[in-house]
C-alpha cells in the first residue's frame, strides 16, 4: 500500500506540474492575444482612416484636374471667339485706294466693352489685340496708329500727349525695353529681333488692350522683342495654333505670382487652306496660374499641393484649399513621403503633340496631398480602440486568474475530503476486502460513463451535415457494426480498467456472442518502410519516433479525408483498408488513391526529417472477417486470406512503388481507371500463393 500511495502522490505532483504549466501557457496566450488583437485593432482603424484620406484625396484630384483643364479651355475659347470677331469684321475689307486688304491696319470699335465679358469668362488679367507687322508694313501701320490713337486710347492723355520726359506715347512708334541709367526704359524698336530664327523682321505691338487704365504702358510695346513671348509667337505664326508662353513674373506684380500669356492667332479670313489663310495678328490673354486653381475644392479640403512644371524646366509650387491659393515658391516643394500618391495632369490647348513639335512650351500639373490634408482624417480613435481592447483582455485575464484560484481552492477542499474518506475506509476494512469493494464499485459505475461517451459520439456524427459530399457518402451515420460495438462495450466493459474476461465466461465459452462481421468486398493496403530496421538501429529513440509520428500523422490526415479506415500501425508497417467497417463500391480505387498520396507524403516528411528510407506498398482486394477481441486492451482486427495476400503484395514489391494483385486490378478496371495499371514483367512468387500476375500502379 505504501508503494501505491507513493505512486498516487507522484501522479498528483505530476498533474499539478502539468496544470501549472498549462496555467502559465494560458496566461501567456492571453497576453500574446492581447498584444496581437490590440495591434490589429490599431492597424485596422488606422488603415480605415488612411483609406478615408486617400479616397477623399482621389476625389479632390478629380475636381482639381477637371477644373484646371476647364478653366484653361475657357481661356482658349474666349480667345477663339474674339479672334473670330476680328476675322468676321475685317476679313473682307479692302483699302479703297489700293484695293488691298486692310490688315494689319484695323481697330475694333468699343474694344473695351466687347472684351470685358470675355476677360471675366476666361479669368484673365488682361486681353489685347496685337497686329503682326514687318518692315514693309511698319511705316504705314505706325502712321495709322498715330491717326487712331484718340479712338484706341479713349481720349487718354497719357498715350496721346506726353505728360513727362520719359513717358511713351503712340506717336513715338513701336518700342521695346532697354537699359538706361542702370534700369529698364522704353526705347525705340529698330524692327529686327536677333533671337528669332523664323521671323527676325516681325513686330507684334500691343494695340488694343483691356482693362486699359492699368495697362496703358503696354500699348505699342513689341511683344516679339521679349524672348519668352517671342518663342510662343513664333510657334503661333508658324503652326497657326494657340500657344502659351513660359512662366512669367510680370513687372506690376510685387509678390511672387507666376503668370503666362495665351496667344491665339487672328486670321485674315475664314479660309481653311493653310497656304492661303494668313495669320495677321493675335489675341493675347494674360493670366496668373493661381486663377486656374482657385475655387476648385470645397472649403473643408485644405492642404492640396500642386506643382506646376513647364517643358522648359520652370517649376512652381502652390498650396490650394477652398477659395485659397497660395504660391509657396520656386521649385518642387511637395513632401516626398507622398510620391506614391502623385497624379499628373497635362495642360492641353492644342491637338499637336510634343512628339510632333518639340519647341512648344507645355505644362504639367503634379498633384500631391500633404500632412495638413492627412491630419484632417487622423484622430485618436486607433489609440482609444486599442486601449479598450487591451482593457478587455486585462479584465478577462483577471477573471481567469480569479476563477483559477477558486477552482484550485475547491480542488484542495475536495482532495482533503477524499484523503479523509480514504483514511476512514482503510481504518474500517482489511486490504483484501477493500480492493474487492473498489473493484465492484468501478464495475457498476461504468454504465453512466459509457452512456456519456455514446451520446457524445452520436452527437458528433449527427452534426456538420454540410461537409463535402464525398466524405459524407463514406462516413455518414453509424453502421450496424459500430452500434454492436457500443452495445457490447456496455455489456463487457471493453477498454475500461477493471474488466476481467473470466467473469464473462462459462466453462470456457463467452457469455455473449463475439463481436465480429463478414465483409465480402474489401481492399487491404500494407505499407512498409524499406531499410527501417537498419536505420532505426543507428538512430536515437526520440528521432525514430519523431519520424514515425510525423509520417503516420500525414497518412492519417489523408485517410480521414478519403474515408480510408486505419486498422493499425505496428512498428514500420501501416495497415489500412476500405470497404470496412463501411461498405464502399469503389474501395479499390480509393485505397489506390490513398496509397499514391502516401508516397507523396513520404517525400514531404523526408524533406523535413532527412533519411534514406523508402516506402513499399502492396494492395489486395477480397473478403475479410473483422471484429473486436475482447479483453484488457480490446482492439479491432482483420482476418482472412485477403490480409495475407496484401502482405505478400507488399513484401514482393519494390521501394517507392505500389504493387496490386489481379483482384485489385479487376476492381480498378471496373472503376474505369485501368490507365493506372502497368503489368509487372514476369510472374511474382508469393508464399502460399505460387506464381501470380501482379501490377504496378502508374504514379502521377
Amino acid at each position: 500500500m505504501a508503494a501505491g500511495d507513493k505512486h498516487t502522490r507522484d501522479l498528483e505532483i505530476k498533474n499539478k506540474e502539468r496544470i501549472r504549466i498549462l496555467r502559465i501557457f494560458l496566461v501567456v496566450t492571453l497576453v500574446v492575444s492581447m498584444g496581437t488583437v490590440g495591434g490589429l485593432t490599431y492597424r485596422f482603424v488606422s488603415a480605415k482612416e488612411r483609406n478615408d484620406f486617400e479616397s477623399q484625396y482621389e476625389d479632390s484630384v478629380v475636381k482639381v484636374a477637371k477644373g484646371f483643364q476647364l478653366t484653361l479651355d475657357m481661356k482658349v475659347l474666349s480667345a477663339s471667339a474674339f479672334s473670330n470677331i476680328y476675322t468676321s469684321r475685317f476679313g473682307d475689307l479692302v483699302n479703297t485706294s489700293t484695293l488691298a486688304s486692310v490688315w494689319p491696319n484695323v481697330t475694333m470699335p468699343d474694344f473695351v466693352n466687347q472684351a470685358s465679358g470675355l476677360l471675366a469668362l476666361s479669368k484673365g488679367r488682361a486681353i489685347s489685340f496685337n497686329p503682326i507687322i514687318n518692315n514693309e508694313t511698319r511705316m504705314s501701320w505706325e502712321t495709322y496708329a498715330k491717326e487712331q490713337a484718340t479712338q484706341v486710347c479713349n481720349s487718354s492723355s497719357q498715350l496721346v500727349k506726353r505728360s513727362c520726359s520719359t513717358c511713351w506715347i503712340v506717336a513715338d512708334r513701336i518700342f521695346t525695353k532697354g537699359m538706361g541709367n542702370d534700369s529698364l526704359v522704353n526705347i525705340y524698336d529698330t524692327g529686327y529681333t536677333s533671337g528669332s530664327k523664323k521671323y527676325p523682321d516681325t513686330l507684334v505691338p500691343v494695340w488694343q488692350i483691356a482693362p486699359q487704365k492699368t495697362n496703358e504702358g503696354a500699348v505699342m510695346f513689341n511683344l516679339h522683342s521679349e524672348p519668352k513671348r517671342q518663342r510662343a509667337l513664333d510657334d503661333m505664326i508658324h503652326y497657326k495654333v494657340p500657344t502659351l508662353t513660359d512662366i512669367l513674373q510680370l513687372v506690376q506684380d510685387e509678390k511672387l505670382c507666376p503668370s503666362s500669356i495665351l496667344f491665339y492667332p487672328v486670321f485674315a479670313s475664314f479660309d481653311n487652306e493653310a497656304t492661303t489663310n494668313v495669320v495677321t495678328g493675335s489675341i493675347s490673354i494674360v493670366f496668373s496660374w493661381d486663377a486656374l486653381l482657385n475655387k476648385l475644392l470645397p472649403d473643408y479640403i485644405e492642404g492640396m499641393i500642386c506643382v506646376l512644371k513647364s517643358s522648359s524646366g520652370q517649376t512652381f509650387t502652390y498650396r490650394i484649399g477652398g477659395d485659397e491659393v497660395e504660391a509657396l515658391g520656386d521649385g518642387d516643394l511637395h513632401d516626398p513621403a507622398y510620391n506614391n500618391l502623385e497624379h499628373r495632369v497635362d495642360a492641353s490647348i492644342t491637338g499637336i503633340g510634343l512628339s510632333e513639335v518639340d519647341n512648344f512650351v507645355t505644362f504639367q500639373l503634379l498633384i500631391y496631398p500633404s500632412k495638413e490634408l492627412e491630419s484632417a482624417y487622423k484622430s485618436s480613435c486607433p489609440i482609444i480602440y486599442t486601449v479598450i481592447v487591451i482593457v478587455i483582455f486585462l479584465f478577462t485575464t483577471a477573471l481567469f486568474l480569479l476563477y483559477d484560484y477558486l477552482v484550485q481552492f475547491r480542488q484542495r477542499l475536495t482532495a482533503r475530503a477524499s484523503r479523509e474518506s480514504n483514511q476512514i475506509v482503510e481504518s474500517l476494512y482489511p486490504s483484501q476486502f477493500r480492493d474487492r469493494i473498489f473493484h465492484i464499485q468501478r464495475k457498476y459505475s461504468i454504465t453512466s460513463f459509457e452512456d456519456e461517451i455514446y451520446y457524445h459520439v452520436a452527437d458528433s456524427t449527427n452534426g456538420n451535415n454540410d461537409d463535402k459530399k464525398k466524405r459524407n457518402r463514406r462516413n455518414s451515420g453509424m453502421s450496424t457494426f459500430k452500434s454492436s460495438f457500443f452495445t457490447a462495450t456496455k455489456k463487457y466493459g471493453i477498454d475500461f480498467p477493471g474488466f476481467d474476461v473470466g467473469v464473462n465466461m462459462k466453462s470456457g465459452v463467452p457469455a455473449e456472442d463475439p463481436i465480429a462481421d463478414f465483409f465480402p468486398n474489401v481492399s487491404v493496403m500494407f505499407a512498409d518502410l524499406a531499410g527501417f530496421t537498419a536505420w532505426a538501429a543507428t538512430q536515437e529513440p526520440n528521432d525514430v519516433f519523431l519520424f514515425l509520428e510525423a509520417l503516420y500523422w500525414e497518412f492519417d490526415q489523408v485517410a480521414e479525408f478519403l474515408g480510408v479506415f486505419k486498422v493499425c500501425a505496428v512498428g514500420d508497417c501501416y495497415l489500412a483498408a476500405t470497404g470496412v467497417p463501411e461498405p464502399m463500391a469503389d474501395h479499390a480505387k480509393v485505397i489506390t488513391e490513398f496509397s499514391m498520396k502516401c508516397l507523396k507524403k513520404m517525400e514531404v516528411v523526408r524533406e523535413r526529417i532527412p533519411n534514406n528510407l523508402q516506402l513499399r506498398i502492396g494492395i489486395h482486394s477480397g473478403p475479410v472477417t473483422a471484429g473486436i477481441i475482447r479483453g484488457r486492451k480490446s482492439r479491432f482486427e482483420l482476418y482472412g486470406d485477403t490480409v495475407n495476400t496484401a502482405s505478400r503484395m507488399e513484401s514482393t514489391g519494390a521501394p517507392t512503388r505500389i504493387q496490386v494483385s489481379q483482384n485489385t486490378a479487376n476492381e480498378l478496371m471496373i472503376c474505369d481507371v485501368e490507365d493506372w495499371l502497368l503489368p509487372r514483367e514476369g510472374l511474382v512468387s508469393a508464399k502460399g500463393k505460387g506464381d501470380v500476375q501482379t501490377y504496378w500502379i502508374v504514379l502521377e
